[in-house]
């Protein structure tokens, strides 16, 4: 159960493209074959956390921040926290969706595909993938205190979904789709789909 203090942010994260976000200590110059991070009791591939967290700091480093978050002296220091200051932001890990896991494996399908890289020299590098129109179950909690950060927060996602996950991101790997977004159990997708269509 998430914390009552946090704002709860959940949604459906689907792939609109193949994902491969590397397993810890396997992403080694040179390496010719990277697995997926996977974990949990039935190691499963998974997207960690810190994964996310980063990807969307960077991302929204790159905006200015302040007309949201007026009185936040550095909106990323707030939301993302830096040495020794804790961020507004708790992040999850997502793990696959359970019923599309179930349906994937009764049809005797594979949750990964293999994905060949030419790499410069002529040698091929292999990559474990999840392939496109894998979901995963995103959470996300702002804290209370920092309640003028969501739509921050909601500019990120949108953000992710425009600019992808993990590697290969300039081969159009990567690529996210939030759909069914709540916030505190309350509907926002056209909120988070408004961003931008302007």
């Amino acid at each position: 159960m998430m914390d009552v203090s946090l704002i709860r942010i959940e949604a459906r994260m689907t792939l609109a493209s193949a994902l491969h976000i590397g397993a810890a200590g396997t992403a080694a110059v040179g390496a010719k074959e990277v697995p997926t991070a996977r974990g949990g009791i039935d190691d499963m591939p998974y997207i960690p956390g810190s994964s996310i967290k980063g990807r969307m700091r960077a991302l929204l480093a790159r905006v200015e921040l302040r007309e949201w978050m007026p009185h936040a002296g550095d909106p990323l220091v707030a939301l993302f926290g830096t040495h020794g200051v804790r961020g507004a932001l708790s992040f999850w890990d997502c793990p696959l969706d359970a019923d599309w896991l179930t349906d994937r494996q009764a049809a005797l399908q594979a949750v990964t595909q293999v994905r060949c890289d030419l790499q410069d020299g002529g040698r091929v590098r292999t990559r474990e993938v999840v392939p496109a129109g894998a979901p995963f179950v995103f959470r996300l909690g702002l804290s209370m205190r920092r309640a003028d950060g969501l739509d921050t927060v909601l500019a990120g996602l949108r953000m992710l979904e425009w600019e992808g996950l993990g590697a290969g991101t300039s081969r159009g790997m990567g690529r996210v789709r939030f759909t069914a977004l709540r916030v505190d159990g309350q509907s926002a997708q056209e909120r988070l789909d408004r961003i931008g269509a302007d």
